[in-house]
């Protein structure tokens, strides 16, 4: 049973305060690679939609690099990114995906 403080939880998203963004106090509900994530993919589906650009999966793979290596330097060697490199990671995640 979903309660009401899991609202906006993504089940892949870490929901860690200190890799939040905060807007006036108040911590969003996703991490800062996540919400980059999802807000550049967002845009980019609606900018397909629109025909503006066309799908590139060459350059979708080029764009899921970045995140891939700084997750990968993270967990496995104890890198501890920051939250701007997680959200400009995220944001080119998010455009690669929409690419696809």
């Amino acid at each position: 049973m979903m309660r009401l403080d899991d609202l906006g939880k993504a089940p892949v998203c870490n929901h860690r305060a200190d890799r939040g963004i905060f807007i006036g106090g108040f911590c969003l509900p996703l991490c800062a690679r996540c919400t980059g994530i999802l807000l550049s993919a967002l845009a980019g589906y609606a900018i397909l939609f629109l025909g503006e650009m066309s799908q590139h999966p060459d350059i979708g793979l080029l764009l899921l690099l970045p995140t891939v290596i700084d997750a990968i330097l993270e967990y496995f060697y104890g890198r501890e990114s920051t939250n701007t490199v997680r959200l400009i990671t995220g944001i080119l995640a998010g455009i690669g995906s929409a690419l696809l």
